[in-house]
């Protein structure tokens, strides 16, 4: 009998160890109840006792009173304590302890395994088996769970119909088919579902030319639009003609960022295997050609998915689709969802702004998605990406053309964008005139540019606030006075876009970039300190704002920006001898760079990262480490007075106490290398003193 109680107690169930606690609560409140119940409460006092002589008697009614509302709390208190109680214990019944979850972990926890058979049911039945074996408990809540949630969902949903059934019905609209844009029968969009859209927005869209409802879509769809997309691609994707693993990718990247080696089966079918970095060397035709294969193989396939019934999709719109999903396939269903219910110009832009992915590639991808934003709005057209450097997209500032959550799009945000050149002969036009395969799409482009031809000025819907198109305007102008080396008056005007617009970042970073200039031109420590006073006033606007985007590189760029200022400083006042304050601002701009470089390794820039560590390096070479050391005394003494004006023995001692004491991490290493001398000394002298009593 003893040994039967062992066994039950050690089969003892999760479920049941888990109720132990509200059953004991559920407990304590009955007993709580039963005792309140049997409080009894005086009443001595009737109401027909209330009267003598006819007249109320103030006592007996004071009594009465008493004696009611006691008898209310005492009922009342009842009550609750049974409603608690019951609930206790029907939630335990419910979710904790009940015969349900106690038979299933017995269950599962007793049950035998067989070995699993050939068959892929039979594996994957013992896998489940095997599952519920060692994790008994997990599988029994889990099971128990969803089997519960779905009881409930099922009666809410039955009750719903049953009582709002015939009032839906009633309510139901009419759904109107969506059209198919190209055809001559597509319901106007004033007529889909009554939404309202902007004329301009009818005027970007225009028609498909290709129906994703057609045989051979992705043959069709390449043959189309194959020379605007090897354009955009050419300036957002960085090309490589040699496979190379870039960062965090699993296989080496070959030409326009395809990590596929592709070729034609005997069947006319494409056959890949991933890239690596022992893959074909391939020229500029060939790199075009496996890129014009992976269209067809993977991101052709999942624009038409994306864009069948939709709304507001024509050419330009599939265009920037495959510019957007070209690197992130998965969001394109989300997007055309997006550009399908938008009624203005600005919402079918912030359609391309949807990003779900890792936060350290969103500022990259929210870039290139406003080159997809803008072409698919008219703002820009193949021409102008034509003319732009490969890859400038990246050198804009995010905040320059992304705000809150829009995309910016006025003229002269266009305009800054366009203009993003770095001076040398590296537009994509002269990257795609250097081979064959280029120069036909260059040729089709040009060919093609009536239908490419986006929207004049005049027809263009401004959709950012006056104050931030005004802004771009003296961003542009500054631009241009900064690249014909006129510092001065490009000062002011990256000073007046800051006036108009305090977020315009770039204006930031510009502005102090051209104090640094004028400094090393005028050899003046005001100039220098005008430049740390822009990164501080950008660095305290940042702190007060939420809605403004800005990257790491830009946070980087600034702290670099304020080092170098800081450092010319420093060089400045060791020249004039004053080697105190050279030394302070050699310490501030070291945290500067070591900031700098932080922000770099976040976002994995080793281009960043190399300049940063040679600046920090080059930094710690000018450091006077004798006056930082005896700064380093003189606050020790000034923070401890009473215990560093107490008399060491010897020198030793005293540096010992002072690298104790020592919080930075600098002036500790160099109080430990001076006491490593001192110690070495005065071990030398006791040896000297030792031998010289041992000849004695």
């Amino acid at each position: 009998m003893a040994q039967k109680k062992q066994n039950t107690t050690q089969q003892k169930t999760v479920a049941e160890k888990m109720g132990y606690i509200p059953r004991v609560t559920a407990k304590g409140l009955r007993n709580g109840r039963e005792r309140l119940e049997d409080w009894e409460i005086p009443d001595t006092v009737r109401l027909g006792d209330l009267k003598t002589d006819g007249k109320f008697d103030s006592s007996k009614v004071a009594t009465w009173m008493k004696e009611n509302a006691l008898t209310g709390v005492k009922w009342s208190g009842v009550v609750s304590l049974w409603m608690a109680e019951m609930l206790t214990r029907i939630l335990n019944a419910l979710f904790l302890d009940n015969s349900a979850l106690r038979g299933m972990e017995r269950k599962f926890r007793g049950q035998t395994v067989k070995q699993p058979s050939d068959k892929w049911y039979s594996r994957v039945k013992h896998a489940a088996k095997k599952m519920s074996q060692q994790h008994p408990v997990i599988t029994s809540y889990l099971l128990y769970y969803t089997l519960l949630f779905g009881v409930a969902f099922g009666g809410t949903t039955a009750v719903d119909g049953f009582v709002n059934g015939d009032d839906k019905a009633k309510n139901k609209k009419e759904v109107v088919k969506q059209p198919e844009l190209g055809n001559d029968d597509a319901v106007p969009y004033e007529e889909v579902q009554g939404a309202k859209v902007s004329q301009e927005l009818q005027d970007v869209v225009g028609v498909l030319t290709v129906m994703p409802t057609e045989a051979g879509y992705a043959q069709k769809a390449l043959d189309a639009y194959w020379p605007e997309i090897a354009v955009a691609l050419t300036e957002l994707e960085t090309y490589r003609e040699k496979p190379v693993f870039h960062t965090d990718e699993k296989r080496a990247t070959n030409g326009l960022g395809v990590t596929w080696d592709y070729s034609r089966g005997k069947d006319g079918e494409l056959v890949r295997q991933a890239c690596t970095k022992n893959s074909a060397v391939r020229d500029k035709n060939g790199n075009y050609e496996q890129c014009r294969m992976h269209l067809e193989k993977e991101t052709i396939v999942g624009v038409r998915g994306a864009i069948k019934g939709k709304n507001n999709i024509g050419d330009r719109q599939v265009v920037a689709l495959v510019m957007a999903g070209y690197q992130r396939p998965a969001d394109m269903p989300e997007i055309a969802n997006r550009i399908s219910s938008a009624t203005t110009v600005q919402e079918m832009a912030d359609a391309f702004a949807y990003y779900p992915g890792v936060k350290k590639w969103r500022a990259g991808t929210l870039k290139r998605r406003w080159v997809c934003a803008a072409y698919a709005t008219g703002w820009i057209t193949a021409q102008d990406l034509m003319q732009m450097d490969m890859d400038a997209f990246s050198t804009v500032e995010l905040s320059s053309v992304y705000r809150e959550g829009h995309f910016i799009l006025g003229e002269n945000t266009v305009k800054h964008v366009l203009k993003r050149v770095r001076g040398k002969k590296n537009t994509v036009y002269d990257f795609l005139n250097s081979f064959d395969t280029g120069r036909k799409v260059i040729a089709q482009v040009n060919a093609q540019a009536s239908r490419q031809n986006g929207m004049s000025i005049e027809e263009r819907l401004n959709t950012v606030l006056d104050s931030v198109n005004e802004s771009m305007g003296y961003l542009v102008q500054a631009d241009s006075c900064y690249n014909n080396n006129n510092y001065v008056q490009a000062i002011g005007l990256y000073q007046k876009a800051i006036d108009v617009d305090p977020d315009n970042i770039e204006a930031y970073s510009s502005l102090a970039l051209m104090y640094i200039k004028i400094g090393r031109e005028s050899g003046k420590i005001e100039d220098y300190q005008k430049c740390i006073d822009v990164i501080e006033n950008l660095q305290k606007h940042l702190s007060s704002q939420s809605g403004v985007a800005v990257e790491d590189e830009t946070l980087a760029s600034a702290h670099y920006n304020a080092g170098t200022a800081k450092e010319a400083i420093a060089d400045i006042y060791k020249q004039q001898g004053k080697k105190r304050k050279a030394n302070n601002f050699y310490k501030a701009a070291k945290m500067d760079y070591e900031a700098a470089l932080h922000y770099a390794e976040q976002i994995g820039d080793a281009r960043r990262q190399n300049v940063y560590n040679t600046a920090l390096k080059t930094l710690e070479g000018k450091l006077d480490v004798k006056v930082a050391f005896n700064r380093g005394i003189n606050n020790i003494r000034k923070t401890n007075a009473k215990k560093a004006s107490k008399k060491f023995k010897t020198k030793a001692e005293a540096y010992t106490y002072a690298e104790r004491l020592a919080n930075d991490r600098d002036m500790a290493l160099t109080v430990k290398k001076k006491n490593g001398k001192f110690q070495k000394a005065e071990n030398a002298k006791k040896s000297a003193s030792a031998k010289k009593t041992a000849q004695n």
